[in-house]
């Protein structure tokens, strides 16, 4: 049985496992002090009325009772890496080699003059190496990364518009109900 195999049905049959009956015996006996039991749901409140499925009752079995363990993750555990941008373009590609590509940029920050870069391959995420074209819109943002353990780091982010490019024939049918349309409104 494979590993995933085994974690999916350890899963299926529950959660967690519980002592079904405490061994006391001595250590030198050679059986282990604690027996972990499969965990059985058997559904239903115990004698405590604790509502907890699959947990029999202390006082039923006469033994001790056990503290069920509760935790409630805090709202600021659930915190995630933050990018703080100091800068944005918007680019289109212009020209492609083996190592980089030549992009037009638009500042998205403070609108103003375009300017021409050349960027190197390695910028560009394995996953959007494929959508590299002539054409091809993507958006560079500069910034901080605020890291969940308290650390700002420096970063570039680099990634590629997933909308397909409009076709020529689309590009002229799009002229065409434009006219259509100024034609109306010009004569209503």
């Amino acid at each position: 049985m494979s590993a995933a195999a085994a974690i999916q049905q350890s899963t299926w049959s529950g959660w967690s496992r519980l002592n079904e009956e405490p061994d006391t015996s001595e250590a030198d006996s050679g059986r282990p002090l604690l027996h972990i039991g499969p965990y059985k749901r058997s559904g239903g409140l115990d004698s405590e009325g604790l509502g907890q499925p699959g947990v029999a009752s202390a006082a039923a079995k006469d033994e001790p009772p056990r503290a069920a363990a509760v935790v409630v993750p805090k709202a600021s555990s659930f915190v995630h890496n933050k990018f703080v941008p100091l800068q944005k373009w918007e680019g289109v590609v212009l020209k492609t080699n083996p190592e980089s590509f030549f992009a037009r940029l638009v500042d998205l920050t403070s609108p103003g003059v375009g300017q021409e870069a050349e960027f190197p391959l390695e910028e560009v995420a394995p996953s959007d190496r494929e959508l590299l074209a002539e054409g091809a819109v993507f958006y560079w943002h500069i910034g901080y990364l605020d890291q969940i353990d308290g650390q700002r780091v420096r970063a570039s982010s680099l990634r590629f518009r997933r909308l397909p490019a409009w076709t020529g024939r689309e590009l002229k049918e799009a002229e065409e109900k434009a006219k259509r349309l100024a034609m109306v409104f010009a004569n209503g």
